[in-house]
């Protein structure tokens, strides 16, 4: 199975650290975090990755080059903007080719089994989007999802404002495997996000989607006080 590492985002809260580096590679443990990703991936045979890049991309594909030495193949899609977190997938169509694939988001810092999850999504054929998604306390600027007892997915709500309405504390964890079927539902050459415009439309399409609830911790770097907690 591939892998695509969402890694275009500016880093925007994370300045001044951000300023002369993208975000993925700010150093956690002694190595980039996007080098934490990959390595998680390759642990499970996940070695055919991809990469979008938008901020000084020059730094990460210097870092990494092809992935040789890392013993995976590294695909890179340079952005000229950007395209969002489903946009983003449009230029590697033809890399997925016919495969279902996973998506990571590259702002998170995590090591998960991905054997566990591959294997579950291919107990659910009529899956198109398995969402890996926590129970957490502080809601606040998270995603919400609504699922049934079955792990069905019902809603996503996107960083309400009042999330406590919602009545759920199950929020999207920003690593997906995903079905072919959904590349039709994803639009060509335009701006896209997955919780705000392609989840939402497939619920509204009556298609299947299910959530993963995942135990292992998960820290989104997002803002110096979470990358800080890392040290």
């Amino acid at each position: 199975m591939k892998a695509i590492i969402l890694a275009a985002g500016l880093g925007t809260r994370l300045r001044p650290l951000t300023d002369n580096k993208p975000k993925g590679m700010l150093p956690i443990k002694g190595k980039p975090l996007l080098e934490h990703l990959i390595d998680n991936l390759k642990e499970y045979g996940i070695i055919e990755i991809g990469m979008n890049l938008f901020y000084l991309p020059n730094i990460i594909t210097d870092y990494f080059g092809n992935g040789e030495k890392y013993g995976i193949n590294l695909t890179f899609k340079k952005e000229d903007t950007l395209l969002g977190t489903s946009g983003a997938i449009d230029q590697f169509r033809d890399w997925i080719g016919k495969e279902d694939f996973l998506v990571v988001y590259g702002d998170n810092f995590f090591h998960l089994n991905y054997r566990t999850l591959i294997d579950q999504f291919k107990k659910s054929p009529e899956c198109i989007a398995m969402i890996c998604t926590q129970h957490i306390n502080d809601l606040k600027g998270k995603g919400l999802i609504v699922a049934n007892r079955g792990n069905r997915i019902l809603n996503f709500i996107e960083k309400p404002e009042y999330p406590e309405k919602y009545h759920t504390d199950l929020v999207n964890a920003g690593i997906y495997i995903l079905k072919n079927k959904i590349l039709d539902y994803i639009p060509s050459r335009e701006f896209s996000d997955f919780s705000r415009d392609i989840f939402p439309s497939l619920l509204k399409n009556g298609l299947f989607m299910s959530s993963f609830i995942i135990k292992e911790p998960l820290v989104d770097i997002g803002t110096i006080e979470a990358y800080n907690s890392l040290k």
